[in-house]
């Protein structure tokens, strides 16, 4: 029984299961999220294993684009993934990531502000 991705990964290597099945337990591993550790571990490998699938594509845009992924290393790995792998679309989701960090960042500036003006 697999129960990590790095053992996915190991038994794709030694040949005991094909790229196919190797891919659809990391997917489902990145799809689950109840371990951090094992999103970020399967998002780097399935970047070692240059996967370029549209279904890795959108999940990888989800994460950094969705503001319930606060993990930054999982923010990290999904964006390092998309920059290599999806080098010709991964624009948009990167700007719309970057602006919408930024924006949160004057968020918590205005807040900050505000709260100096009340208090």
């Amino acid at each position: 029984m697999i129960v990590s991705p790095t053992e996915v990964y190991k038994n794709y290597q030694m040949g005991k299961i094909r790229k196919t099945a190797a891919i659809t337990y990391l997917i489902s591993f990145l799809e689950d999220q109840s371990n951090w550790r094992y999103t970020v571990d399967s998002i780097e490998i399935l970047g070692e294993m240059q996967v370029n699938s549209n279904e890795l594509y959108k999940l990888l845009e989800n994460l950094v684009l969705l503001t319930t992924t606060y993990n930054v290393d999982v923010i990290n790995a999904a964006i390092k993934v998309l920059t290599l792998n999806f080098s010709k679309k991964c624009e948009s989701p990167l700007i719309s990531f970057l602006e919408t960090t930024v924006n949160n960042y004057r968020l918590i500036d205005i807040f900050i502000k505000i709260s100096d003006l009340i208090w």
